[in-house]
Order: structure tokens, then C-alpha cells, then sequence
């Protein structure tokens, strides 16, 4: 329902904005960003 809800994210390593789905971030898939090549793995908070 809400897995194609996009917001936008900041490499903590060159601070690129990164546009994710919620459906990613629940998924916890790994982004490569592409200012810095770093992989970031998408981690949803833990209540």
C-alpha cells in the first residue's frame, strides 16, 4: 500500500540526496548512491 511512497534520503558519506521507496527501506535493500559510489543498506527504526 504505501511500498511506492518515495522520500529522500542523504548519503551520510557525500550527503547526495537519494530518492527510496518505503518499500525499499522495509525490504532493508542495500542503494549504491551515485554522487560517491558508497552502498548504503536501508534499515527501518526499530520501535
Amino acid at each position: 500500500m504505501y511500498d511506492d511512497v518515495e522520500i529522500g534520503i542523504h548519503c551520510p558519506g557525500c550527503d547526495y540526496e537519494i530518492v527510496v521507496t518505503l518499500g525499499q527501506i522495509h525490504r532493508r535493500e542495500k542503494i549504491a548512491c551515485p554522487g560517491c559510489g558508497s552502498e548504503i543498506a536501508m534499515k527501518p527504526d526499530e520501535p
